[in-house]
Formats: structure tokens, sequence, C-alpha cells
């Protein structure tokens, strides 16, 4: 077989050379035809001929100057140059003809080579008015975020969804949050407490949203010490341009921790239609709402002469729902019942030893010992004594139910020339309460400073953006960025006998149950920079590279500092040290980067990148260099591509968070500082259809997590180790249909939908999978369906209805989360109906709308996050029923200068 292969290779080899001569004969006549293709090009399209058409257009002859260079927009081998001055002179002829349609086509091929195209003062006005009417309309369908340029959505090399403006206007989001229950591939647990909620991409759950990258404007959110953002709600809404949500590994261009994708909030441009005549415009817009909801944020644009100035506020506000009325949250003394305190029982042989050895074993009031000496039993008098204890305590703390989150959120831009420098700031206070439950946390109190977690995050950066020619741009970004737990965050944990706080030694002695009072305290710091390029080679070769520096300084766990009581109503912090310097590891990273995308005619287009990671803890190495690559193919096999075919291979990696690493817990007492960081093999393959206002597009995707990070049992604790495997089979699809529009009525449905299987294994020694092991990942729907309509009726109203199904999610025992006790194993499917009427200009400048959610009062449950246990963890937490927003925001457009 292989001397018969081998044949047909040399018979194939002979009759090439005999019909086209040598491989070097073949290749020079390749690159002659190149060659001679380009001349040929050059001087039909060359210099002489645009100078002519441009002469031919200034002298008002219009028809010649685009005969002479309409044969010249197909033309191939013409540089960037070359082309982008054909487009615009045909561009501005066609609008001198009034033929505005050619002259849109013309200015949407010359967008899709130059998509940042400025139009200068010698251009017609209406070249002006159209290319940013179209650049507007093109905004949903261009991204950014996957490889750092601007590129059409159907062809970039990734999944990707994009939410605009617009959506975020009609579908009434009042925070960043909320838009992910409406996306598909994303699972939320809301807890409405420290982080306010789980966002679980593309099935692996965590215990923090920490795999995910987001983005603000390029620039990071997450959190230096866990890797999770708090992404919640200070982040204003109003200037907001888009959210572009890439599905998938990123690490290629992004490096650690673009894990399972990236969430790049994109804001609107402060600066952009600023002129001398009319050097300022704001925006206000202020909320109120269900359970004492308020916000108001604002914004100011300015410019004088080349200066650019602009400020946003935003304040949030809010009690969040009243959850007295479930049992998990009443502090209700009679819950207290004696048949809840079989945790008090000793099973396991050490504990009942030492037992026996300090109490005896003899049987008692309280207990009895077992025969054989290998358990202990709580006696119903015990279990009466334990109760009563506990009832008492609680009956006397006269506590009710209560929440709280509050933000404060600060950005100004400063812009002259190529350079943006910029601050932002934002304070948040978070009410702790429902990470636990009544039996474990006390109700979250601002005034009096209970139970409230405060994050904090502010970040300075300088951007500078040169175009040096037509092909090449580059950029550079430096930033110095501070992310900490302020030192007034406190964590109050019940100690009673309920949670098994306080054990069966402690009953004997009749200790009573009180509050474990500590304050927290984190803080670290990074200094990053990241050089990038952008060089278009020509048409059909573009080249994205960069370089990325962070230095960091990064806390290894909380600094605890113990309050001085444990009374609720005179505690406060002690004196103790809130900084340690031996607790401190300095982290330094190096990245580089390289993407080269090649589009073979108007069929095929080839991604292939890579990234190069090196990292340093304390002067040594982290862990070995790690490279990333990406390979993608896009094949657009109808010349209008309308329909598009991709085949996407990525890889990515997750450094183990400093949190992983060194922080320790009551249940985690050893820290493990040789984690290696996680690593994912994704393989996905996308079909998409878009035609006549219709766009249907499917993904179906392979991903295989290895050395996935867990929580073992070491001796009588526990610590974080490399455990296993995670594997993910998925399919994501979306659908969009523009059913009419018309001055009088423009209404569009769009649907989406996921299907999700992830599986964890572990692995035996050789490092071999388990198959035996094979274990379903907890909190993740298999199914998961959105459907929207949105009308506008007039121009006037507008009316938005959006469904949310989420299928049943199972937990418990044969899943990830064990100990969580929901019943049956699962919280079941449910649907929610949440809809919003915007009534636009009803005063010049001024809208109104009023967002109801869950129109039908649907009570549902998101699971609970962590170990979900029920005891130091809640295992669910109800969300909310039918609830209201009314919102007013008032734009005043461009204000005139007084001296105009």
């Amino acid at each position: 077989m292989r001397s018969m292969k081998k044949n047909h290779i040399t018979f194939l080899v002979k009759w090439i050379k005999r019909f086209f001569g040598s491989p070097r004969v073949i290749l020079f006549n390749i690159l002659w035809c190149l060659l001679i293709t380009s001349l040929e090009a050059q001087q039909v399209c060359g210099e002489e001929t645009i100078h002519k058409a441009l002469q031919h257009y200034e002298e008002g002859r219009f028809e010649s100057s685009i005969e002479l260079l309409v044969p010249c927009l197909e033309q191939k081998g013409l540089d960037r140059r070359s082309l982008k001055a054909i487009h615009r002179i045909v561009a501005n002829s066609y609008l001198a003809m009034d033929h505005y349609k050619d002259a849109e086509k013309v200015i949407l091929q010359l967008l899709e080579m130059v998509p940042d195209f400025e139009p200068g003062f010698e251009d017609d006005p209406e070249l002006t008015t159209m290319v940013t009417q179209l650049k507007n309309n093109l905004s949903s369908n261009r991204v950014t975020s996957v490889s750092k340029s601007s590129e059409k959505l159907s062809k970039a090399p990734a999944t990707v969804m994009v939410i605009t403006s617009e959506d975020i206007r009609n579908r009434g989001y009042i925070d960043l949050e909320a838009l992910f229950n409406d996306l598909p591939g994303f699972d939320v647990s809301r807890t409405y407490g420290a982080t306010y909620s789980n966002i679980y991409q593309r099935g692996y759950r965590s215990n923090n949203t920490d795999r995910t990258l987001f983005l603000l404007d390029d620039m990071e959110e997450n959190d230096f010490w866990g890797s999770f953002p708090y992404w919640a709600r200070q982040y204003p809404t109003n200037n907001v341009e888009r959210v572009e949500i890439v599905y998938g590994p990123a690490s290629t261009m992004y490096g650690a921790n673009a894990f399972l994708g990236v969430v790049n909030v994109i804001t609107k441009d402060p600066f952009e239609g600023l002129t001398d005549e009319s050097p300022t415009s704001l925006f206000t817009e202020v909320g109120s709402g269900s359970n004492r909801t308020r916000f108001v944020e604002a914004g100011l644009n300015t410019k004088r002469k080349s200066i650019f100035l602009s400020a946003t506020v935003r304040g949030y506000f809010s009690d969040e729902h009243d959850l007295s009325g479930y049992p998990d949250y009443n502090y209700a003394a009679d819950d207290y019942t004696p048949d809840q305190y079989q945790g008090l029982n000793l099973n396991d042989l050490e504990e009942v030893a030492d037992f026996v050895r300090k109490n005896g074993a003899e049987d008692q009031k309280f207990y009895t010992v077992s025969t054989h000496q290998d358990s202990i039993t709580l006696t119903r008098a015990g279990a009466e004594a334990a109760s009563r204890l506990d009832s008492a305590f609680i009956a006397n703390q006269n506590l009710e139910y209560n929440n709280l989150l509050e933000h404060l959120y600060l950005n100004v831009k400063l812009k002259t020339g190529d350079f943006l420098m910029g601050y932002q700031n934002w304070k948040s206070w978070h009410g702790s309460t429902n990470y636990g439950t009544d039996n474990a946390r006390p109700p979250a109190n601002r005034d009096k400073n209970i139970s409230v977690w405060q994050p904090r995050q502010s970040i300075l950066y300088i951007n500078y953006e040169k175009d040096l020619n037509d092909d090449i741009s580059i950029s550079n970004v430096a930033q110095y960025r501070i992310t900490k737990v302020n030192d007034k965050s406190n964590i109050i944990s019940l100690r009673n006998y309920r949670n098994g706080s306080l054990n069966l030694s402690s009953l004997i002695e009749q200790v009573n149950p009180y509050w474990d009072i500590a304050f927290f305290y984190q803080k670290s710091a990074q200094f990053r920079n990241e050089f990038r390029f952008n060089y278009s080679a020509s048409k059909a070769l573009q080249i994205v590279g960069g370089l990325e520096v962070k230095n960091s300084t990064i806390q290894g766990d909380y600094n605890r500092i113990p309050a001085d009581t444990s009374d609720l109503k005179t505690f406060k912090k002690s004196k103790s040290n809130r900084e340690d310097s031996i607790n401190y590891f300095v982290q330094r990273n190096l990245g580089t980067y390289v993407q080269l995308t090649n589009n073979f005619g108007d069929i095929v287009r080839l991604t292939l990148g890579g990234r190069l990671d090196y990292n340093q803890v304390r002067d040594q190495l982290a862990y070995a260099p790690v490279f990333n690559p990406r390979i993608a193919l896009v094949i657009t096999p109808m010349k209008e591509e309308a329909f598009v075919l991709k085949g996407i291979y990525a890889t990515a990696y997750q450094v183990a968070s400093v949190r992983d690493k060194y922080s320790t817990a009551p249940t985690r007492l050893l820290p493990n500082p040789d984690l290696q960081p996680e690593r994912v093999k994704n393989f996905e393959f996308g079909v998409s259809y878009q035609k006549a206002g219709i766009q249907i597009d499917a993904t179906g995707y392979h991903s295989v997590y290895s050395n996935v990070i867990g929580q073992v049992q070491v001796g009588s604790t526990g610590q974080n180790q490399n455990i296993g495997e995670r594997e993910v089979f998925g399919l994501q699809s979306a659908f969009s249909y523009q059913l009419g529009s018309s001055h009088l009525l423009h209404c569009d449905l769009y649907a989406n939908y996921n299907y999700t299987q992830p599986w964890d294994y572990k692995l035996d020694r050789a490092k071999k999978r388990i198959n035996s092991s094979k274990t379903k990942v907890g909190d993740i729907s298999s199914h998961r369906f959105n459907l929207g309509i949105n009308a506008l009726f007039s121009q006037k109203i507008n009316l938005n209805l959006r469904m949310n199904y989420v299928g049943a999610r199972k937990v418990g025992e044969g899943t990830t989360v064990p100990h969580n006790p929901q019943e049956n194993d699962q919280f079941d499917a449910y649907m929610v109906l949440n809809g919003a009427i915007t009534y636009r200009k009803l005063l010049p400048g001024l809208d109104v709308q009023l967002v109801v959610n869950n129109l039908l009062d649907k009570e549902y449950f998101h699971p609970g996050i962590r170990s979900a246990d029920g005891i130091t963890q809640a295992f669910r937490t109800p969300q909310k029923g039918i609830n209201y927003l009314i919102t007013l925001t008032y734009n005043t457009g461009f204000v005139k200068s007084k001296n105009q």
C-alpha cells in the first residue's frame, strides 16, 4: 500500500514538472504573474488616473470622474491609500448627482476596508452625514473585541453576540448584569449578596465569576485578588454604545483569565459631534421603583479649542426585595425545633475517641455512647437543650430581614490630539446577608455597618492612538489600577448549635450562642502597559500584534481584624494592624501576541494567531511559559455573504488566583502556592445566514478543561488542588427577524436557545481520566430559551416584551454541588416575562420609560453559590416577584456656544 502511494506521488510530481516545469520555475511564474497584475493595476488605476478623476470632479464633470474610477473599485493589487482615494472621489461624485443608493454602496465598501474612515473638510457635507449614519447602522455588525481591531461580526474568528445601545434602551436595562438573562450560553445565580451574582459561561460553574474576562472600554474589571468582577449595578447604561460578548477561549489576544470568553462594554464616544459652534452636550437620567430603588446618572461633554472633557457620574441605591416571608430569612425563634440537631451526633472515629477521652464513655443526659464507642448520639434532652439555647438567643436579638445595595461611580476623560487620559472610580456597599441564611448571618444594616461588604476600584490611564499612514496604526495604553475591599467590610457569623459551629462539648458546658464579628481588608494594585499595532499589508492581509507588561502587588489573604465585642449593638473594629508586608506577592507578567488574517479571494478567510505569556512571582518563575494558539477558517460561499461557515480551534489558560493559592477559610486551612494554571482546548463550528431581514446563527462546541481546581480533604481540613478534568458539549443559536419597517410601525422579533452538557472527571495517579467518576456539573440548565419582540409605533412609543425560559438545574448527590439540600435534587424549570414601554420625546429631549419585570409575578429560585450547603452558604435565593421602575431621560443634544 505504501509503495503504491509513493508511486502515485512520484507520477504526480513528474506530471507537474512536464507541463509546468520545476517547483522553482512554478514559484517564479506565480510571483511574476502577481507582479505583472500589480503593475497593470497601478498603471490603469494609478496616481495619474486618480488625479485626472479628481480634476473632473472639481470641474463638475461627475459622470466622467465615475467612468474613470468605477473599474478600479474592484481592481486587485492596489494599495489601501489608492483604494481609499478612489472610493472617496466616486462617492462624492454620486452624491453630487443625487445618486444616493450608488453613493451608499461605495461608502459601505470603503468602510469595509477602513472602518474608522473620517471624511475631510474637502468632502461633500452629505458624505459626512452618510458616513456617520452608516457607521451607526454598521456598529452592531462590527466588533473589535475578538482581534483588537474592527472587523465584520460575521467574519470574526470567534462566536460573538452584540447588545447595542438601542437594545439596552428598548429593554429597559438599568444595569449591565441584567442582560445576561437574555443571552444564550449563560447561567446566572443572583444572590443579591457581596458580589451580587455569579455568572457562569458555557456550563462552567465555579465559586465566583472568575473565568470570564470583563472589560470596560478594553480595560479589565476583574478583581486582582480573586479574578472576579463586582459586576453589579454601579456602571452607567446611558452612555453604553454596545456590549460585545465573545464566547470561547480568548487567551490568544488577552492572555490569562479570558478562559471562557470576554465581555467588553464599549461606551459612546463622548466627544463625537462636538464643534466650536456646539461645544457642549449633557444628559441626565433618574429612576425610581420597587424596593426603594432609585438611581441617577448624568454626563457632561464639552470642548474648548482642541481640548475635550467628559464627566459621567452615577448613584444607585436599593433595599432589594424583602425575603422575610421565607423561613430561611425570617429570624423566627420558633424555627429552632429539637428535630434539627442531628448534626451534633459524632460518627468520625477520631472525633469520638477525642470526646470519650475528655468526657468519659458513660451515657449522659445529653448524649449516649455506642457499645463499640464508634458513635455518639444526641438524646432528646440534648436536642431540646440546644434548641432552647439557640431559640432564646435569636429571640433576644429582635432581628428583621434587611438587605442593601448602594453604588457611587465617577468617570472623567480628557482628550487632546492623539492622547486620551482618564480616571474611573467606583465604590459599593453590598449587603452580605444572602450569602448565608438567618441561621448564619444577621440582616444587613448600612447605618450600623452590619453585614456590609465594601469593594472599591480606581483606575488612572493614558491612551495614545496614531495612524502612521493608511496601512499602519499604533496604540499604547498605560494604566494604574487599584482594587480593594475597604477595611470597614465585615462578616458576622452566627455561632450556634443548629449550624454546627457549637458542638456537643459546648452543649455540655452550656455555652450560649454568639456572634463572631470580624472586619476584612484587602488591597492590590497593578501597573499595566500594552503596545499594539495594526498593519494592513494588503487588501487581503491584516496583521495585529502587541506586547503587554503587567507588574502587580497582590495581597495573599484577607487581613482579618477581629471586633472588640460580639454585641451587634456596640461592636467596633479592634486596633489590629490592617496591613502586613509579608502578605503581599509581587507578580510580573509579560505577554506578546500576533494574529494574521488573510482573505483568499471573497470566499475563504483564514486567521492564525498565538500568544506567549511569561509569569513570575517574587522573582521566581510561577509556571512554565504558556503559548495559546487560535486557528479560524471562515467561508462565505455566496457572493452576497448571506451564508457563512466558521471552524475555530483555540486554547486558553486560567491562572490560579491569589485567592485560590493563599487564602484560607474555616473549612480550608491549607494554602497551595503550587497550583498550576487550568487549561482548555475548544473546538467549535458555526453557521450563519442573513438575508432580507432574517438572521440565523448556530454554533456547536466541545471544550475540554484540564488541571481543574477544586477543594479536597487533607486530614481534618481542606485544600485547593488541581484535581481533574471537565468536558462540556454545547449548542447555541440565535434568530432575528424584521417583521416590518415603516414610519408608522417598526417591529423586530428575536430569539435564542442553548443546550449545555457539562461533566466533571477525576484523575488517577497517572493523570488518566477515571470514567466511572463522571459527575454532572451542578447549577447548569441543559436548556435555555429566550424570546423577545420590540415594536416602535410612529417613532414615538416603543413596546418591548421578553420571555426567559430556564430549564431544570440539577444539584445535590451526583453533581459537583453534592451538599445542596434542594428538594428532589433540582431547581425546577421556570418562565419569566419582562416588559418595557417607552414614550420618546414626550418633550424635546425627554424620554419616559416604565419597566415591569416578572409580569406574571412568578415565584422562582436561583441555586446558591459555592458550597450551597444550606448552613454556612445559602442553598437557594428567592428572586424578585413583579417589580417596576420608572425612568426619565433628558438629553440636551448639542448646546450652541453663546458666541454664535
